[in-house]
């Protein structure tokens, strides 16, 4: 992954890291390489200012470890962070002027997550005399900080300094989401899409994800947020992200986005072999939700003619008897390719980021 572009540091702040990091580099034994790594800590008020060293290689272990604090502060910024990001920051040796980022990379991970204890664990390794310490005392002081005046969020956006534009747009729409503003709503999605890294497209399709589960508490027309989605990544992958999302609250349309998903990705010839059969597979973990779900809720007037015209469309293009789908719900529910339906398995509807894995197009980004 490219580092994010951020605005710069002032010119002579900037020199000040270059010759402490110079210092550090040419330091002729370990005494002195410690002395310079805690000067270089000290001063240093952004990952980013190491990334734009010119005497730093690529390929050097500094350079690639403070590119992934970078990634994992903005992932943490965003309340997205990723297993690839963690696994990262586990490669940071202790002696590295990157360790105490990486345990406020950590500390506000947790933070987030309402873990105190691992908060405050983590947030305890920063050095006192460094800029990160001031982490301990927004942790030590609890989540009621969280929006307050010189909260986590602020002090975030102090030290990331993360694309300004970028987190504006996407306050807008979460703020448009929560007000009920669905104008506002779809053309903040857009806004953020566009601007949205290209190599970050698996945690914009995270967020993506988070959306259509909060579809549920406003009265948003979900065809126009689907047909914006399939503008950005087409149509199959649209509707797998709209599945996934409404599976918590509305199970029965999260079915019919995923028989849509598997019928377009089939058109598409978009899938493997491995990933049509495991797509198919969760066919029925959807199957099994609905079921579930109107067995307590009941079944809607429309649902059986809803289900038949899917099946009917998905049999006239499939050729093979044995992959073909019930137009009954009843059958659906009961057999699958002639054989007795799996037992029932209780199925959480409960949907987080987490889902995305559960059926990955794409391969991993690290």
């Amino acid at each position: 992954m490219k580092p994010t572009s951020y605005p710069t540091a002032p010119t002579d702040h900037q020199s000040r890291v270059d010759l402490a990091l110079k210092r550090l580099l040419n330091a002729p034994n370990p005494y002195l390489r410690t002395q310079a790594t805690h000067e270089l800590g000290k001063i240093l008020t952004r990952p980013q200012q190491l990334l734009s060293c010119s005497h730093l290689q690529e390929n050097h272990p500094i350079y690639r470890q403070a590119l992934a604090v970078a990634d994992a502060w903005e992932a943490v910024c965003n309340g997205m962070p990723t297993a690839e990001l963690f696994e990262a920051l586990d490669e940071i040796p202790p002696h590295s002027p990157l360790r105490p980022w990486r345990e406020a990379a950590l500390s506000i991970h947790f933070f987030y997550a309402s873990l105190e204890e691992a908060a405050a664990y983590h947030a305890q390794l920063i050095p006192k005399d460094w800029p990160l310490a001031v982490i301990v005392q927004v942790v030590k002081s609890g989540n009621h900080l969280y929006n307050a005046q010189g909260s986590l969020r602020q002090l975030l956006q102090q030290v990331l300094r993360p694309d300004t534009i970028l987190l504006e747009t996407l306050q807008a729409l979460l703020d448009a989401q929560e007000t009920g503003l669905e104008e506002v709503f779809l053309s903040s999605w857009e806004e953020l899409a566009r601007r949205w890294p290209e190599e970050d497209q698996e945690e914009l399709k995270s967020l993506n994800i988070w959306l259509w589960t909060q579809m549920a508490w406003q009265d948003f027309e979900e065809r126009r947020l689907l047909r914006s989605c399939m503008q950005i990544w087409g149509e199959p992958e649209a509707l797998r992200l709209a599945a996934l999302g409404c599976l918590g609250w509305d199970p029965e349309a999260a079915l019919l986005y995923w028989g849509r998903f598997l019928l377009t990705a089939r058109r598409e010839n978009s899938l493997t072999d491995v990933q049509r059969n495991t797509a198919t597979e969760i066919l029925w973990n959807f199957v099994h939700a609905v079921a579930d779900f109107q067995a307590e809720h009941g079944i809607y007037d429309d649902w059986e003619t809803d289900w038949a015209n899917l099946a009917n469309v998905w049999n006239e293009d499939t050729t093979e008897v044995r992959h073909k789908w019930p137009t009954s719900w009843a059958q659906m529910r009961l057999h699958e390719a002639g054989q007795p339906f799996p037992s029932r398995t209780k199925v959480s509807r409960t949907t987080n980021t987490g889902q995305l894995e559960l059926f990955d197009l794409n391969p991993p980004l690290l």
